[in-house]
């Protein structure tokens, strides 16, 4: 019994599950140039759970997500002509960066929160936290790091039926996370192009 309440409390709360980024980095305008650099691009894309550091655990599970949106935003930069991630394809790119994504999610008040919500889902709204942080780093032909920037900004996620009318709004999770992550992107890439990373 108590079981299948709870299932229905929490999916009456998904049901009004709504996302807001929280704008930490600046809004980037597109594109960042009008003509593409005539080199390619290799990305030694990594991702992992928790924050820079020893204790960060690589995750693969959001390994294709991530490269998705990796992807667009480095083609919405229009920097580059080509953007390779398979290893293999390395040594046939004009430049080469790793980038690192570490997504350290909410761990206390989902859980506290579904509890309070138990009897009441439209007063105390699902409350969780998503925080992302970045680091982007320009690779020699050995691997080696030689020049390093680095961002961080979060999506606040609430689920209750107060917020059914934000996440039919169009204020959804997927779509404030692929924001967050595609602008944060952006954001590191145009401070390397400021830096003169990628001139041949």
């Amino acid at each position: 019994m108590f079981r299948s309440l709870l299932l229905l409390t929490a999916g009456i709360l998904l049901a009004g599950c709504a996302a807001f980024p929280q704008h930490k980095v600046a809004a980037v305008p597109l594109p960042i140039i009008l003509t593409p650099h005539t080199g390619s691009l290799y990305v030694d894309l990594r991702t992992y759970e928790g924050t820079p550091g020893p204790a960060a655990v690589p995750e693969g599970t959001m390994y294709a997500t991530m490269q998705g949106v990796t992807l667009a935003a480095m083609h919405e930069s229009n920097l580059f002509q080509d953007v390779r991630f398979a290893d293999a394809m390395r040594g046939h790119t004009t430049f080469a960066v790793r980038l690192s994504i570490y997504h350290e999610p909410s761990n206390v008040w989902p859980y506290v929160t579904v509890i309070l919500n138990y009897f009441s889902a439209t007063l105390i709204p699902v409350y969780a936290d998503d925080q992302y942080q970045m680091t982007l780093e320009l690779l020699d032909n050995q691997n080696h790091s030689v020049m390093k920037l680095s961002n961080s900004d979060a999506v606040h996620r609430y689920g209750g039926l107060l917020f059914l009318p934000a996440a039919m709004s169009g204020k959804t999770v997927s779509r404030a996370l692929n924001g967050t992550l595609d602008n944060q992107i952006e954001s590191l890439l145009l401070n390397a192009e400021q830096q003169n990373w990628f001139r041949e």
